[in-house]
């Protein structure tokens, strides 16, 4: 099935995580072995259709015209994302299935700022649109403790809510499409959600976790579930 071109807006019906991303952030080796990862569940929104440019053409004859684009992705809520965990990584190489059609991102869609120059026929006595499709995400990062045999994810300071850290994620990619209609309105898209979740043992509360997790989070700023009578609490 093509990409849906008749309306500004595509949302996805229900709420699918359409991939994940495991990255470590420390490994400790020998007697006290003990590791730290973070989960990225990438939950796709949908997408629309954003304008790019507006070519006019006033002469009376046909008119090529070069004008240009931008990838790259932007956090709209929960700035932590990429000024803490470099979010873009978590995105480059995510590959799903979207209406009907298999979306797969660069790095230049999710880690750099891409300029991309291309050529528009623009017809006589019109004006033409140059469109480019911005995926929306809700992002969650979660994270597990790999100590004792077991991997953890790490709760709260004496409780077990999953400490998280989530935020609005939009891509700008490199599709794109020039019109000579003003798209307006909204569908209805599919996104298929993956199949291969991250595994986990258990949930325990951060203060039951090793040394080095209890250090870490608090450390880069993340917030803690908390529980006012709990002793280890900071």
């Amino acid at each position: 099935m093509p990409i849906e071109y008749d309306h500004e807006v595509y949302n996805v019906r229900g709420s699918p995580r359409v991939g994940q991303k495991k990255h470590r952030l420390y490994l400790v080796e020998g007697l006290r072995a003990e590791a730290l990862y973070d989960i990225t569940d990438q939950i796709c929104d949908g997408y629309y259709w954003f304008r790019a440019q507006s070519l006019h053409n006033t002469s009376h004859g046909e008119a090529e015209m070069e004008t240009s684009y931008t990838t790259g992705l932007k956090v709209t809520k929960g700035e932590s994302l990429t000024e803490t965990w470099g979010v873009g990584a978590a995105y480059s190489g995510l590959s799903f299935d979207i209406g009907g059609s298999r979306t797969t991102f660069t790095s230049e869609e999710t880690e750099t700022s891409e300029t991309h120059s291309v050529r528009v026929t623009v017809p006589p006595q019109t004006t033409t649109f140059l469109y480019q499709r911005v995926f929306r995400f809700k992002t969650r990062l979660w994270f597990l403790n790999d100590a004792w045999n077991e991997l953890i994810r790490v709760g709260g300071w004496c409780n077990t809510t999953p400490v998280c850290v989530d935020g609005d994620v939009e891509i700008y990619s490199n599709d794109y499409f020039p019109s000579d209609v003003e798209l307006t309105g909204a569908g209805t898209v599919v996104a298929e959600e993956t199949r291969d979740p991250v595994e986990f043992t258990t949930t325990k509360p951060i203060n039951e976790c090793s040394p080095g997790c209890q250090y870490y989070l608090p450390e880069k700023g993340v917030e803690i579930p908390g529980d006012p009578y709990c002793m280890w609490q900071p």
